[in-house]
């Protein structure tokens, strides 16, 4: 395959990239949120998330246990929640209102620039494995930050979970990526193919298997698939620092 395709193919996977983004970023829109929650601490007349027992009839135990069950629902639904009161304990019955009172354009804004940026440097300098890393890092961490989360576009009316799915992959790939670009400044880059091969497959894994369990929890669907997801997410976590962590030393 001759530069130019590989030119091409790249572009096209980069258009396809925003395409998505922008997808999620409309369907974000249709997330539905229990009126007057709000995890400030200091906004007094909000319902503090943490204060929610269960939607639904189904325990719940962090804001996003309460982001998944809602993302079966569209605005306008009934709900029910059990809500820790000073005096006890509540069940209240409402209807989910529209998480966002603004829309969040400020994720279009920041992640927009970013894609701009990348293409610019890769239209000039695809040449350059260095340009070419930048351009790739510039639509993983750019998708990751419009979308800005797997289940915040589920309740869009079209590609509902397509962009969950890019977003999947775009998270854990947006540290390797940096690491590898971070290497290009080093004069040891050459000797460390097998690291950063090592490294890409650990983030393909990574996004395979949050993949398969977004998928099966919102197509079953499988509460306890979520759940068992956000128990391992902290490690993914310390993923993210220490590759970050070892894209910084890179530059030291």
């Amino acid at each position: 395959m001759c530069s130019s395709d590989l030119f091409l193919l790249s572009i096209l996977a980069g258009l396809a990239a925003v395409f998505l983004s922008v997808v999620g970023f409309i369907n974000m829109h249709s997330r539905p949120a229990i009126s007057g929650l709000d995890s400030r601490p200091l906004v007094s007349d909000k319902i503090n998330p943490r204060a929610i027992l269960a939607v639904d009839g189904n325990p719940v135990s962090t804001p996003n246990d309460i982001d998944f069950l809602l993302s079966r629902k569209k605005i306008g639904d009934p709900a029910t929640y059990e809500i820790r009161t000073k005096a006890g304990t509540e069940t209240v019955r409402t209807t989910l209102v529209p998480y966002y009172s603004v829309s969040p354009v400020l994720f279009l804004a920041i992640g927009g620039f970013v894609f701009i940026i990348g293409f610019g440097v890769f239209a000039l300098r695809s040449a350059d494995p260095a340009a070419r890393l930048f351009y790739w890092l510039s639509l993983a961490f750019g998708s990751s930050v419009v979308i800005s989360g797997d289940l915040y576009s589920v309740g869009g009316s079209f590609l509902p979970l397509v962009p969950g799915v890019l977003f999947e992959f775009a998270y854990p790939f947006a540290p390797a990526i940096l690491w590898r670009f971070a290497r290009t400044f080093s004069p040891l880059r050459l000797k460390s193919r097998l690291r950063f091969i090592l490294v890409d497959v650990v983030a393909g894994t990574i996004g395979g298997l949050f993949t398969y369990a977004f998928l099966y929890s919102q197509l079953r669907p499988s509460y306890n698939t979520f759940q068992t997801l956000q128990h391992w997410f902290p490690a993914f976590r310390w993923y993210v620092i220490l590759v970050i962590l070892a894209a910084v030393i890179e530059l030291v």
